[in-house]
């Protein structure tokens, strides 16, 4: 289980000791699950260290940055109430090195292409799918598959949103299969008022240039404007 106690609070986070119970080798990356003590209990985590960065995934995004914009994807859509995303905290293992946390399911489900098609997207949570693709439009994602969803203990879980905070309006050539299937969408009231609550002081992180910070305010303005999932 995610173990919202630990993961809704950074500071009581930073503070906690983790023991590494196994090393995740890939090409791009290598990952730990670490136990974390959380009140005479474990609870898993999956630490992503800035060494463990060895390839970038865009010339735009140079390593490690890719940890900390996929913090930053998940701040902001939590900060106003968008949970569909696991928390992504910046965290240390050692004195001697940084990286990101966030929570560590052993028994998960992902999700296949064939299950993103716009009538069972609408059908199934329209609200949910809805909130994905605009949060994916809204943060610049460059990078989103059917690999990204995750069916967990704690229920559907977007992961992997480091590549993201891109610059511009539009992302051609580059892939996003929520926003894809749903394009031209109208979108409800109920999400125009959520998008509302995006504030430049809400979206304005720690791990954020200027540039990125702006790109963000337009593309709210543009979707506000067109009230359209684009």
């Amino acid at each position: 289980m995610m173990g919202p106690e630990v993961w809704e609070n950074s500071n009581r986070l930073a503070k906690t000791r983790g023991r590494v119970v196994e090393v995740l080798s890939g090409l791009k990356s290598v990952s730990v699950v670490v136990a974390l003590d959380c009140d005479g209990g474990e609870v898993l985590g999956l630490y992503r260290p800035e060494g463990g960065v060895h390839l970038s995934v865009d010339p735009r995004i140079p390593k490690p940055s890719e940890l900390y914009r996929d913090a930053e994807y998940a701040r902001m859509c939590r900060k106003v109430g968008w949970y569909f995303t696991a928390p992504v905290i910046p965290w240390r293992l050692n004195e001697g090195d940084m990286g990101v946390i966030r929570p560590y399911w052993r028994g998960v489900t992902k999700m296949e292409v064939y299950n993103f098609r716009r009538d069972i997207l609408l059908n199934n949570d329209s609200l949910f799918w809805m909130r994905v693709a605009l949060a994916d439009y809204i943060f610049g994602v460059g990078d989103r598959v059917s690999n990204d969803f995750l069916i967990t203990d704690n229920g559907l879980m977007v992961i992997d949103s480091g590549f993201s905070y891109l610059p511009g309006l539009e992302f051609v050539g580059q892939q996003s299969i929520v926003r894809e299937v749903l394009g031209g969408e109208n979108i409800p009231e109920q999400l125009m008022n959520e998008l509302r609550l995006f504030s430049e002081k809400s979206y304005r992180g720690e791990y954020l240039g200027d540039e990125e910070i702006y790109w963000v305010g337009q593309r709210i303005q543009r979707i506000l404007g067109l009230k359209k999932i684009i």
